[in-house]
């Protein structure tokens, strides 16, 4: 887990993508409560908005999976200065935007155009949602897409891929010298290399099914 690890320190001394100052040039705002009243204020329901939670395992966890971005959390503004959400605890939720206030964390909301329909509809069915329990089979499968490289929508992810084959090779490489040691763990890193090499196809066929709908040829 050489990558993890790195990743992992640089999460927590701040530094890197990390650090105030690149989170601050990728739009990124302090969670005081002075900014999330401004955020209220300047924006609409049903836009998204996206945290950057310090420090917490899971957080990093989050992000070093999910092809290393700077998001570990998502949710809808609505009405009333709240937002509804979907937490492990309580499942889907809605509660004052204003609990996110701890001098730490960073926040951004979505700056996409919304048409008055989308305005409403989008904090309805949100808000439609509530009670629902946490999507565990959802995430699992979110997971297992990221680790075996067949989530099409994002970039592979190479130092998370890099981590799972050294810790199979952890596993395999002592079957060179006791002859006792089992060796399932070699047909583990050529299944999972094939992975990978059909999950990059799979990329990058619907890239280009997007261009192709994008500019379409001429007939």
């Amino acid at each position: 887990m050489i990558f993890a690890a790195t990743d992992f320190v640089m999460y927590r001394s701040q530094r890197g993508r990390y650090s105030d100052q690149s989170l601050t040039r990728e739009g990124w705002l302090l969670a005081t409560e002075e900014n999330i009243a401004d955020l209220i204020l300047q924006t609409s329901p049903g836009q998204m908005f996206f945290l950057h939670r310090r420090i917490s395992l899971v957080a990093w966890g989050i992000m070093y999976v999910d092809n290393q971005t700077t998001s570990n959390h998502v949710g809808i503004l609505v009405e009333d200065g709240c937002v509804v959400e979907a937490l492990t605890s309580t499942g889907v939720t809605k509660r004052s935007f204003m609990e996110y206030v701890d001098n730490s964390s960073y926040l951004r909301v979505s700056n996409f155009p919304l048409t008055e329909e989308q305005q409403a509809n989008i904090p309805k069915r949100a808000e439609s949602l509530l009670g629902i329990p946490y999507g565990w089979n959802t995430i699992g499968r979110i997971f297992w897409q990221r680790v075996s490289g067949h989530d099409r929508f994002h970039h592979a992810n190479l130092p998370l891929y890099g981590d799972a084959i050294f810790v199979l090779l952890a596993v395999a490489v002592p079957s060179l010298w006791w002859p006792a040691w089992p060796t399932g763990a070699w047909y583990a890193i050529a299944l999972y290399l094939l992975l990978i090499g059909t999950g990059g196809l799979r990329r990058r066929r619907h890239r280009r099914k997007q261009k192709n709908q994008r500019n379409p040829r001429a007939i």
